[in-house]
């Protein structure tokens, strides 16, 4: 599985307010738990050094703009950089 860009939201304990609006990629999905109310992904956040369990609810997917124009030069500049 490729890693999905994604930012985090609606997280509400004191924990998990600091978290919010923090950016990353679903590395660990569980595509059966992709409409389950309450699932966990597994997302690897910049800055921190292991992957947070946070539900799907709470995820929102993102577009890169360099990842969709990564095509042709410099493409595995962006490979390397981003995945």
């Amino acid at each position: 599985m490729a890693p999905v860009p994604c930012r985090i939201h609606g997280l509400t304990s004191e924990a998990g307010k600091a978290l919010n609006g923090a950016a990353g990629f679903i590395n660990k999905m569980d595509p059966s738990a992709g409409s389950t109310f309450g699932a966990r992904q597994g997302v690897a956040i910049f800055g921190f050094p292991d992957n947070k369990a946070v539900k799907t609810e709470n995820l929102e997917f993102i577009t890169l703009p360099s990842t969709v124009l990564g095509i042709g030069v410099g493409r595995n500049f962006l490979r390397d950089t981003f995945f």
